[in-house]
């Protein structure tokens, strides 16, 4: 018996001995490779299955990105499944290929103080002054409420929208469609987009009747979407922030500066509307116009 057992234990030994005879392992750099060899004294590499490749997202259509873009909305806006699904399933939500054309590095369009833009133009003040006369009593509620002088306010809405002329043709959805299928603004615009629709669902609006900038700014201030979830203000206090509403806008803006560090300091002040638009002209812009408006007017 115990003899059995012993001839038994030899032949196990011999057999693990012959199963790995001709196994090696080959050190490449700091990899080490298995090779697996047989009794003809063949090897052949042990490799890992290939995963297949990713299309890369430059190479994605237009219709990919789109699938994709619907699945990222309802995984992070669970509470807006239908209003999501009313959008994609609309034939007025596409692709707009002239906001790429927009976007791509081009000549500096009309600067803040050439003739063209016509800032601190008579005709340019007297828009400031129509505005604030009819404002008074919102400008007097930011300035108790923000501390920020109505002049800086009206620089600023001078500057983005000319006080309400200039507020874009773009609609927003589209916008931030085409935005996101580019590498450069395929974050910005998920962001804005998930925003967007969470304003919109919470206020019955209808996304197909919002326009703004190619950016997707909005209304009198031209704010981003992620920036009125954060700042916009129901100034009015009718239930409803929108920044279409000149008495919202003023206060909102306001609240956007206070927040940002505005205080009656120079540097304050150009610190926080540099934050508005990060551009150094810019905030000469709205400084040169807010100080020729108090020139012809006395706001705070």
């Amino acid at each position: 018996m115990i003899a059995k057992i012993i001839v038994f234990l030899c032949f196990l030994l011999f057999y693990n001995e012959f199963r790995s005879f001709g196994n090696t392992t080959v050190l490449r750099g700091n990899k080490a490779l298995i090779v697996v060899g047989d009794s003809s004294g063949y090897q052949k590499p042990l490799s890992k299955k290939r995963e297949p490749s990713k299309t890369p997202w430059s190479k994605k259509t237009p219709a990919e990105k789109k699938e994709i873009l619907r699945e990222e909305l309802k995984r992070v806006l669970p509470d807006n499944l239908q209003y999501i699904d009313s959008i994609f399933v609309d034939s007025r939500f596409k692709y707009d290929p002239s906001i790429v054309t927009i976007i791509k590095p081009k000549k500096k369009s009309c600067d803040y103080f050439s003739a063209c833009f016509g800032l601190l133009t008579h005709e340019s003040i007297s828009r400031g002054q129509l505005f604030y006369d009819r404002n008074r009593a919102w400008f007097d509620s930011a300035y108790a409420r923000y501390g920020v002088d109505a002049s800086d306010i009206l620089g600023i809405m001078r500057v983005e929208t000319n006080f309400g002329e200039w507020l874009g043709d773009k609609l927003v959805v589209n916008s931030l469609f085409t935005l996101y299928t580019t590498t450069r603004k395929k974050d910005f615009a998920f962001n804005e987009l998930t925003a967007f629709i969470s304003v919109c669902d919470l206020n019955k609006w209808n996304v197909f009747e919002m326009k703004g900038s190619y950016m997707s700014a909005w209304a009198l201030p031209q704010f981003l979407w992620t920036s009125y979830l954060r700042f916009a203000v129901d100034g009015d206090k009718n239930g409803i922030i929108d920044l279409r509403d000149e008495s919202d806008a003023i206060l909102s803006i306001a609240n956007y500066l206070k927040y940002h560090g505005y205080s009656k300091n120079l540097k304050s002040k150009q610190r926080s509307i540099l934050h508005y638009n990060h551009s150094s002209r810019y905030v000469q812009a709205v400084l040169a116009y807010a100080k020729a408006f108090k020139k012809s007017n006395k706001p705070h």
